[in-house]
């Protein structure tokens, strides 16, 4: 993903949005080279997003075991031995 800088007011074909002269929007890198195809003009790049780790990965990485803790079986067999 990329931001670019809208340099003329268009209406976007996919989505129906008006996007207005100086609005600054994020849009593919593919996206963007069909902008400039169209008009050379239309829009100015700006900066390259860098993808931030999803809430997915995050998440994952937290519900995973540690090594440290025991697992839910290995308690269960201390339970046994205490009674």
């Amino acid at each position: 993903m990329i931001k670019i800088r809208v340099n003329k007011m268009f209406q976007d074909k996919y989505t129906g949005t008006i996007y207005n002269f100086d609005d600054v929007i994020e849009v593919t890198n593919e996206r963007f080279e069909e902008l400039k195809d169209f008009d050379e003009e239309l829009v100015t790049f700006i900066e390259e997003i860098k993808e931030k780790p999803s809430k997915k990965d995050d998440k994952k990485s937290k519900d995973e075991p540690s090594n440290d803790e025991p697992s839910k079986d290995d308690t269960s067999k201390d339970d046994e031995k205490n009674e």
